[in-house]
This record gives structure tokens, C-alpha cells and sequence, in this order.
């Protein structure tokens, strides 16, 4: 089995970053066969898509999206739950990252 999931920012200023967590680490700590079933592919400059494949019990856990610029950063966090026949991964996002105007006195103001 296999999944998929995109994680899409709405509005937002460049330049901006999209990264992913599991269970809140960065790489993945996953054993090295399960690692080499997980693939990160930037769409467009506003969406990226996590890539499962070879489902183990493993990959069960807490995925977070993590998008940034440097006004802000905002994460959205779903569960990915492997049961013996089928799998349960909700992940609907669309959120922004804030829009911001920096100073010459370098204060930055969030629109």
C-alpha cells in the first residue's frame, strides 16, 4: 500500500519554505528500507507532496507540514494510522503564511 498527501499554502509571501516532520523530527527516523520509501517533491513554489510507498507499521505516526517565511511560520500536524487491511492519513491543509512589509528601521509589520 501506499499514500500521498500535499501540503498547500494559500497565501503567503516569498521566499518561502515547506518542510516535513515526523513524530516532530526532521529527517525522518525511519530504518534505512523505510526511509528509502519516503520521497518529498516540491510542486511549485507554494505546495509540496510527502510520498509514501511500501506502507510499514513503521510510518504510523504524527507527519507535520511545515511552511515559513521570515514573517512567520505556521505547521499543521495529521495522523497517519496503518491498519492490516487500509489506512487511515487525513490531511487537509490550506493556510497562509503572513504577508509583511519590512522597514528600513528593519520592524516588520504583518498585514
Amino acid at each position: 500500500m501506499r499514500t500521498r498527501t500535499v501540503c498547500g499554502v494559500a497565501a503567503g509571501d516569498q521566499p518561502l519554505t515547506i518542510s516535513w516532520l515526523k513524530d516532530g523530527h526532521s529527517p525522518f527516523q525511519l530504518s534505512s528500507k523505510s526511509l528509502s520509501d519516503t520521497s518529498i517533491s516540491q510542486l511549485d513554489s507554494y505546495s509540496s507532496l510527502l510520498s509514501l510507498s511500501n506502507l510499514a507499521a513503521e510510518h504510523s505516526g504524527d507527519y507535520t507540514c511545515v511552511a515559513a517565511n521570515p514573517a512567520a511560520e505556521v505547521r499543521y500536524t495529521a495522523k497517519l494510522q496503518m491498519f492490516t487491511d487500509f489506512i487511515i492519513f487525513i490531511f487537509l491543509t490550506l493556510f497562509a503564511v503572513a504577508s509583511s512589509w519590512i522597514l528600513e528601521d528593519e520592524a516588520v509589520i504583518n498585514l
